[in-house]
């Protein structure tokens, strides 16, 4: 009795299917360890597009975890939106800090305003499925946060801040809603004072480069007290790429954890 090809061929097809799809999709798991209610955002960076993700921005409650799936080449952020809530008149969207100005709990492409926490990916960068990664406070701090790579391999290390930055934060970088005295999230000084100085500006640095634009003494604030996490547009003296992560990990899943303290320690 032969075979008939044509099931051989659909047999083959849904192996092919099968192993196409793990080797080209990352697990992002996403976990609210905060005792409130967050929103976080994604927005993807580089050559991708935000239709390459399911979602761009979602409610998760406290004790909440939400899985997604990524392509393996994604280059992209992950932030956490808080203080938000939906107008009764008209209906828009808006969070107090991180919002991502799209008026809808999707952001649709756009980043979240500073002062937000983001972590910052680029998967599969080389031909050994190498990851970069990493969380960062060059746009400021609303809420703690961690990467945890999974399954990468033993020198796959977490990136993060797990400090009450909040409640550190130095006077003059305090953001707190109208009427509160409660510091909600700690600013940048290109947010606080509105200094191109202190914003890595064409305007004042020209080339802009690690000599040209290097840390301050409110960028050492942040990281000393958030030791792994980047800080600032040239953290990693050993690049000269902006905005360089600076953990890598290969062929990983990823869990990123809003307020981890009581989850693990880095």
């Amino acid at each position: 009795m032969g075979v008939n090809p044509l099931l051989m061929a659909m047999i083959f097809f849904t192996i092919v299917s099968f192993f196409s799809a793990e080797t080209e999709s990352a697990s992002f798991e996403i976990l609210n360890n905060c005792s409130y209610t967050i929103w976080p955002g994604l927005v993807s960076t580089y050559y991708d597009t935000v239709d390459t993700l399911s979602t761009t921005g979602f409610t998760l409650k406290s004790g909440e975890s939400f899985n997604l799936s990524v392509p393996k080449s994604w280059h992209g952020r992950v932030w956490g939106r808080t203080l938000c809530n939906e107008s009764s008149t008209t209906g828009n969207f808006s969070c107090f800090t991180a919002d991502c100005g799209s008026g809808k709990i999707e952001c649709d492409g756009n980043v979240g305003n500073p002062p937000a926490t983001f972590a910052q990916f680029q998967l599969n960068i080389n031909a050994t499925g190498m990851d970069m990664y990493g969380v960062s406070l060059a746009d400021g701090f609303n809420l703690p946060m961690v990467v945890v790579p999974r399954g990468g391999g033993r020198n796959c290390n977490s990136s993060g801040c797990l400090a009450d930055v909040n409640g550190e934060c130095l006077k003059e970088l305090r953001l707190a809603r109208d009427g509160s005295q409660e510091t909600v999230a700690c600013m940048t000084p290109c947010t606080a004072f509105n200094d191109p100085k202190f914003c890595c500006s064409p305007k004042v640095y020209l080339p802009i480069s690690p000599e040209t634009c290097g840390g301050n003494i409110y960028t050492e604030f942040f990281k000393q007290i958030c030791p792994r996490a980047n800080t600032y547009a040239f953290n990693d003296p050993s690049t000269s790429v902006q905005n360089q992560t600076t953990y890598t990990c290969a062929s990983a899943n990823y869990s990123i954890v809003f307020c981890p303290i009581r989850y693990l320690a880095i």
